[in-house]
């Protein structure tokens, strides 16, 4: 219901809310004041939002965190909620409180950071006739009553007694906590009246009040920050032990996880920016917990990225968090992974991950508390350690191979990164409708719908936007810039990307590439194709196959291009496969003879050889298998470009 103020003022207020002032102060330098109220159903259903009903707008950036919050599950409040709970005569109907954020924002729809400087309010009372409003201008006359009147808010309180107006029009009162609740309510009641009984229902609802005249304080960590990146953090607290969420949520809401936050280290926190230190999010594939990112205008996903992540970090959690050796097992993994020599420091008094253990969780040869993940005091230094130590050389393997750099250039161009193409992506589905609707099909075509089908096409056949290829890519990498690092022999990140370059260029980068000169099968079939369908084998002995068969390229490459190893440079192909394959060249070149055994393993069967296998010998085999090899390691060789 709005109630226009009594001074005339065209300010659209809501008719005043009474219930009880409180504040949350459970640590120091931080308070979260509220107001707790009950409301009728049908002002819940008509003043209070979901997060979707804020103004459709391609000029509002939002971070990834604040995305996913915006997002309703249509199909689970219609189905699960409405028609499996409300509308069941069976069940009782009940609901704790809604959380609900005031948000500030302009008339015509932008979101604010802040409520703003101090306005004068509607009067109190907003009718006279009214004797509970009447009481509280009797305390504002004695001066009894704190008052707070800006942009588009009114809230009074006397110690635990407190009134709320605010203005639909500059304010929206939207759920950070049950919005698929007040989705479903809205969706019950739908384009009719609520019955009688329905009407007699009052929603407890707590309103959070983030604004430092009301009483707010937050630590010096989020000072600041907008409003809505505030309700995020509450929002994630509150969400994040109620029902599993997928996936790709759990990547981005999850601040305790050292691979979800290492993995949002790749990143630009919000859409529609461009950055030289971060994949640009407007072309991460977030929306779902699918892996893939071989369609469409992304360049990857979320969930690949965590996986990258995970191979890269590679840490041995503790299988019984109680076992000392387990403990010290995982405590080593992680400070190799992500700490300074050997070391996990925390930043407020240096002290070891290791010593932490001992004085705290381990005493007199028996533990007495568990340790099963990293302390939240490591955790910062733990996500520094990997953005020092990995992220620059990951970055330069997710966005610096030809292949990569032809997609951001292309999505530069066609305005896809920070042009109103990323901007209404960022949308909700029902926002991406409304905008669609406003703007007509051809700008929808223009923007939207041809941006997204030449980039999907550039992507086409090419491995490089294939799961299974990037994760062979990047286990070869971690070896060349982690494990190998300090053998200047082997090279580093940048000789992988000319390898891969070159390998570009050579047109090996596609799924239907064949050697030249070669007859018969594409040079990945066996290894990563099937060779009757030439489908893909979406496998992790496709993973070892191609990583092998990486490694193999890239020991080649440098051989030829690096000229340090004269007696290896003047040897034929068919050489190398022997040279590779006994166990004694793995000293200088590591793992190789396990590189050049899963390929033989992988050129074998009736399909490779053409009749079954045990017609023949084992010495033609092993010709046949060092043939296919062979021809297959010409291809590094950089004249072959």
């Amino acid at each position: 219901m709005t109630i226009f103020s009594n001074s005339g003022s065209l300010e659209a207020f809501n008719r005043p809310v009474y219930g009880l002032h409180g504040c949350y102060t459970l640590s120091e330098g931080a308070r979260i004041p509220y107001f707790a109220t009950l409301m009728p159903l049908d002002r819940v259903i008509g003043e209070l939002k979901i997060a979707e009903d804020i103004s459709a707008s391609l000029e509002t950036k939002w971070t990834l965190t604040e995305l996913f919050q915006r997002e309703v599950d249509r199909e689970r409040v219609a189905k699960d909620i409405v028609k499996g709970f409300l509308k069941d005569p069976n069940k009782l109907k009940f609901w704790n409180a809604l959380t609900v954020v005031l948000l500030p924002r302009t008339r015509e729809g932008k979101m604010l950071d802040a409520f703003g400087l101090a306005t004068s309010g509607p009067n109190i009372p907003y009718d006279g006739q009214d004797p509970t409003d009447s009481v509280w201008a009797t305390a504002v006359q004695r001066s009894d009553a704190k008052v707070v009147n800006k942009g588009g808010l009114q809230y009074a309180w006397v110690n635990d007694q407190a009134r709320l107006r605010w203005d639909a029009d500059r304010v929206h009162a939207v759920a950070v906590d049950g919005q698929h609740r007040l989705a479903a309510l809205k969706l019950f009641k739908g384009d009719s009246e609520l019955t009688t009984t329905a009407k007699g229902t009052q929603i407890p609802v707590l309103i959070l009040l983030l604004d430092t005249e009301c009483g707010f304080e937050s630590p010096k960590a989020i000072m600041g920050r907008p409003i809505r990146m505030i309700a995020r953090e509450i929002f994630t607290d509150l969400n994040k032990n109620a029902k599993r969420v997928d996936k790709a949520r759990e990547l981005i809401l999850d601040d305790w996880s050292l691979e979800a936050r290492c993995c949002r280290s790749l990143i630009t926190d919000e859409t529609a920016i461009d950055s030289a230190s971060a994949i640009p999010l407007s072309l991460i594939r977030w929306q779902d917990d699918s892996n893939k990112f071989d369609a469409d205008h992304y360049i990857n996903s979320l969930v690949n990225l965590e996986q990258i992540t995970r191979i890269v970090l590679d840490i041995d959690y503790p299988k019984d968090p109680m076992d000392k050796d387990d403990v010290e097992q995982f405590i080593r993994s992680v400070s190799r992974a992500v700490g300074h020599e050997g070391e996990l420091k925390r930043e407020s008094d240096n002290k070891d991950l290791m010593i932490h253990y001992h004085q705290s969780h381990f005493d007199n040869e028996e533990t007495i508390a568990p340790l099963s993940r990293l302390p939240s005091d490591y955790l910062d230094s733990a996500v520094k350690g990997f953005v020092t130590k990995h992220k620059p050389w990951l970055m330069k393997v997710l966005t610096g191979l030809a292949p990569y750099k032809r997609f951001i250039g292309l999505a530069k161009q066609l305005g896809v990164i920070d042009g109103d193409f990323a901007k209404y992506q960022a949308q909700t589905h029902k926002h991406r409708v409304i905008l669609a609707n406003e703007r007509g099909k051809d700008w929808l075509a223009d923007t939207i719908t041809k941006p997204a089908q030449q980039l999907s096409k550039l992507k086409e056949g090419n491995w490089c936007f294939k799961v299974v290829f990037q994760k062979a890519l990047i286990i070869l990498a971690k070896e060349i810039c982690v494990d190998w690092r300090d053998d200047n022999a082997l090279g580093d990140v940048d000789h992988l990307i000319a390898m891969l370059d070159h390998l570009d260029r050579y047109g090996a980068l596609q799924t239907n590439a064949r050697a030249r000169g070669a007859e018969g099968e594409g040079m990945w079939v066996f290894i990563a194709l099937n060779p009757q369908s030439q489908s893909i084998r979406a496998a992790n002995t496709t993973v070892d196959r191609m990583h092998s068969m990486l490694k193999l390229w890239y020991f080649c490459y440098i051989i030829h291009t690096r000229r340090m190893w004269p007696e290896l440079t003047e040897r034929s192909d068919a050489e190398l496969v022997s040279f590779f394959s006994t166990k004694g060249s793995s000293t200088e070149w590591p793992a190789s003879s396990d590189a050049v055994d899963t390929l033989f393993g992988a050129f074998s069967g009736k399909y490779f050889f053409g009749q079954d296998p045990d017609e023949l010998s084992q010495k033609k085999k092993h010709e046949r298998q060092r043939e296919r090899l062979a021809l297959l390691l010409s291809i590094a060789r950089p004249s072959a470009g």
